[in-house]
């Protein structure tokens, strides 16, 4: 082949490498608001405003670069089959796809307790995938609940980054529900060694809405922000798990039952997961190129 061939073919993949992981970034950046990807929107800036001051090393606003980045995300187009970079773990329970009900809603998943008093369904990667404070680290899971908790068919729903796809987390950064906790509102936690620092957000569940569960750790470890359908909720300083046996995973849908044997689910419509290298090792970054000229995409949609 000759150079000037070889040159044009070297260029036509850089082409398309390019156009696939520009997509990449359209899903990364995803719009906030709470919205399905899919739907038309202008995106936002997501270098928060919050109490404290200005949250700027948020990771939904920067150029992507596949090099130095982690990304999971599944919409769960394929099922329970197809899943990217998660695993299905239950006891007693089930991770199955069921019919979407809007066109906006494109492939969920729901998972099932079972007719176990104790029985699981998670979604998650490997619980010991990351240790947080070396990195910037941001997990979002789209969540909807059909019937509530109760005390008599009581459960609790967990949603973030956590060092457990079966039961209570020791460690981690996540979302938390159940009936008997803060009147049933979201609550947003950190939990270092078992030792928690808890936020009410004044949010109840309510049976049958879609929630956008955000939550962002930044790289040295001591705050997370947390976002519920994209409005900015608290940052967390205190109780991270970020030393040496405290690693976690994403888990966007860690479902446990604690009493009765009634079935209980609970939906996912999308997750997404990004996990920025502060120092990649060296020979990860060869070939690097900065942004890697994937610039912004600017508005996401039909």
């Amino acid at each position: 082949m000759s150079d000037e061939s070889l040159n044009s073919r070297i260029a036509s993949l850089e082409q398309q490498v390019g156009n696939a992981f520009g997509m990449l970034q359209a899903v990364a950046s995803k719009v906030g608001a709470g919205q399905a990807f899919g739907k038309s929107s202008t995106r936002q800036s997501h270098v928060r405003e919050v109490a404290n001051g200005s949250f700027t090393e948020s990771l939904r606003d920067l150029p992507f670069d596949f090099l130095s980045r982690l990304v999971i995300f599944d919409d769960f187009v394929q099922g329970a089959e197809g899943l990217s970079g998660l695993a299905p773990t239950v006891s007693s329970g089930a991770i199955s796809s069921v019919t979407v009900d809007a066109n906006d809603r494109i492939g969920i998943l729901e998972g099932s307790t079972g007719s176990s008093s104790s029985g699981t369904a998670a979604l998650a990667s490997h619980v010991g995938m990351v240790r947080l404070g070396a990195s910037v680290w941001y997990g979002r899971a789209d969540i909807r609940i059909p019937v509530l908790s109760t005390s008599g068919e009581r459960f609790e729903l967990r949603a973030g980054f956590a060092d457990s796809a079966s039961g209570a987390p020791t460690n981690g950064v996540y979302f938390e529900y159940s009936d008997n906790l803060s009147s049933g509102n979201w609550r947003m936690i950190t939990n270092d060694n078992g030792t928690s620092t808890v936020t009410d957000s004044g949010i109840p569940v309510v049976a049958g809405d879609w929630y956008a569960l955000e939550c962002e750790i930044d790289s040295s470890g001591t705050r997370a922000n947390f976002w519920i359908n994209g409005v900015h909720q608290t940052v967390i300083d205190l109780t991270i798990p970020i030393d040496a046996g405290k690693e976690v995973g994403f888990v966007p849908l860690l479902l446990t039952k604690s009493v009765g044997t009634t079935a209980v689910t609970t939906e996912i419509d999308l997750c997404l997961c990004i996990g920025r290298l502060i120092n990649p090792d060296p020979v990860r970054s060869i070939g690097a190129r900065g942004s890697l000229g994937f610039g912004s995409v600017g508005a996401v949609g039909p």
